[in-house]
């Protein structure tokens, strides 16, 4: 900073704090990611918000270091680093899970081009055919990080990537979505029906025996009693006749 600013330390006197404030703001006008500010103990702090380096030389190219100038910070780069390193790993275990099975279910999966069959009936004359996707990091568009991401536009790069995969994803999403409320509604159709059959069968085969055996001793009255009853209009009828 100190060399765009063509500052020099040797002999470097304390200047004023109208001085100072002219000093912080050519140290701001040198890059926009400057942030320059006065701590507690009066000493001039500047930091980088982007995460650049920030490197002190004099107009000759002498390091900070070499001037007695003591600095401390971190190297943004590096951090940028750490970061990148951090995100390769995400995208290695997207390959993990999809590459070795881990998303499997019952031996199909369906995010590794493996189709699904659902057959609805034990003829297997009725069915819905699942079609699967490949969304490893190649079928999604990740790659790992670029140039560990030193530069906004690598950054930018990687954005993008994940961008995209998130939309691959929700259209997916929505297509599986579909197919399991077909299968769920005729699960609950298949469901109901087996219901209503398995209620229909216990009333026949786990019927109260005392309660049916009145039942058909009630029936049994009842036929006698109609019996009996054209017994007698039979009687009467022919004693009526037996008149004339």
């Amino acid at each position: 900073v100190a060399s765009k600013l063509g500052i020099r330390t040797n002999g470097f006197v304390a200047p004023s704090q109208g001085n100072f404030n002219d000093l912080i703001d050519q140290i701001k006008a040198v890059d926009e990611a400057l942030k320059v500010e006065i701590d507690a103990n009066g000493k001039l702090k500047i930091i980088m918000t982007n995460g650049d380096d920030i490197i002190i030389n004099d107009l000759s190219g002498t390091p900070s270091s070499v001037l007695g100038i003591q600095a401390t910070g971190m190297d943004g780069t590096n951090v940028r680093k750490s970061y990148a390193e951090q995100y390769d790993t995400i995208v290695q275990q997207i390959d993990d899970l999809i590459l070795n099975n881990d998303s499997s279910y019952k031996g199909t999966n369906l995010l590794n081009g493996q189709d699904l069959t659902v057959y609805f009936n034990e003829y297997r004359t009725s069915s819905l055919k699942i079609d699967s996707v490949v969304f490893d990091t190649l079928g999604l568009g990740i790659k790992d990080s670029t140039n560990e991401w030193k530069n906004n536009a690598d950054i930018q790069k990687s954005l993008s990537q994940v961008d995209g995969a998130i939309s691959m994803i929700e259209a997916q999403a929505s297509e599986f979505g579909q197919n399991l409320s077909a299968i769920q509604n005729r699960q609950d159709f298949t469901e109901n029906m087996t219901n209503i059959l398995t209620t229909g069968a216990d009333s026949l085969t786990l019927a109260d025996m005392n309660e049916e055996a009145a039942n058909m001793l009630s029936l049994k009255v009842r036929q006698e009693l109609g019996t009996n009853a054209l017994s007698l209009a039979s009687q009467s009828q022919q004693s009526v006749l037996k008149l004339f």
